[in-house]
């Protein structure tokens, strides 16, 4: 997920035989264990920017810039100030970089939050122990002092990212994935005031193939932050239930999420039955990225606060 860039120095996205490493600020931020704030402030202050563009103006960092992150980031744990971090490795040609794609050494009972404040790590050793209840006692906290945006982003992106990094390093945990998803998932469900959906609601859908649920469900708490009443049918929808949903509830915004990109099937949401007045489309998660065909009227979201703001609009 990301936000607009107008740097000269970033180059647009294209579709090759072998298509690019394209990761928006916060998943770049979770691959290297920063926080967006942090790649933000090193972009603005510093000119660490991403090295891609989206047709959309929309920021991505290749795995030359993860692997320039990671030697920052090394530094700075080092000792070394930010700024002086940065230009040194600005000096380094790509090739000398270290490799971004190779799988970093670890394991243990611990989950690698390098760069990490005291919540993250302190939700991290939660998930390590199978404290769920901690976990959503933790996140409830937050999401009633910062709201559902900046928790997610700044907080849980990070965390379930690194959590999800230490599986793919050591082939084990699924079971620290899982609970902590179930943890951050109640969490999210019992946030907010339950809405009657006396105006036309928000209709949230996961695509047919799609299982990851958890992105949908932030989104509807955002929404209820902001007074925006929601109908959610979950996982795995089928396009004909999607399509009778559509005729019974006549939303004003009918949000399909895709997390894979096998699962972003732009047939299935240019079918989506007619009405008056129209109900915008919001093609959301990862699985639209590489929509070479946009469906005509359709937003795509980069961030679950674009999201929100695209739909609160």
């Amino acid at each position: 997920m990301a936000e607009p860039d107008a740097s000269p120095h970033t180059r647009e996205v294209t579709t090759t035989a072998e298509p690019e490493v394209a990761l928006s600020v916060a998943e770049a931020a979770a691959r290297v264990g920063l926080t967006p704030a942090t790649l933000r402030t090193w972009h603005r202050r510093y000119g660490l920017a991403p090295s891609l563009r989206t047709a959309g103006g929309h920021r991505r960092y290749n795995a030359t810039d993860i692997a320039r992150l990671r030697v920052v980031q090394q530094m700075v744990d080092g000792g070394v100030p930010p700024g002086e971090a940065v230009a040194a490795s600005l000096e380094l040609a790509p090739d000398s970089l270290p490799d971004a794609s190779a799988r970093r050494r670890g394991g243990g009972n611990v989950v690698s939050l390098p760069g990490g404040d005291d919540v993250q790590r302190g939700l991290a050793r939660a998930a390590v122990s199978l404290d769920g209840a901690a976990i959503t006692e933790r996140v409830s906290e937050l999401l009633a002092q910062h709201g559902v945006v900046a928790t997610w982003e700044d907080v849980l992106v990070p965390v379930l990212a690194a959590i999800g990094d230490r599986w793919y390093r050591t082939q084990r945990g699924i079971e620290i994935e899982h609970v902590a998803s179930d943890a951050v998932a109640r969490a999210l469900q019992t946030h907010g005031d339950l809405l009657r959906a006396d105006q036309r609601p928000v209709l949230l859908a996961c695509m047919p193939q799609e299982l990851h649920t958890l992105p949908l469900m932030a989104l509807q708490a955002a929404l209820r932050d902001a007074r925006q009443p929601s109908v959610m049918l979950g996982a795995r929808v089928p396009p004909d239930a999607l399509y009778d949903a559509v005729r019974k509830v006549r939303p004003r915004r009918v949000v399909l999420w895709a997390q894979m990109a096998e699962s972003g099937d732009r047939d299935v949401a240019g079918a989506l039955p007619s009405q008056r007045p129209p109900a915008k489309i919001v093609l959301a998660g990862p699985g639209w990225c590489g929509d070479a065909e946009p469906v005509p009227g359709a937003a795509y979201p980069q961030s679950l606060r674009e999201a929100v703001d695209l739909i609160v609009a």
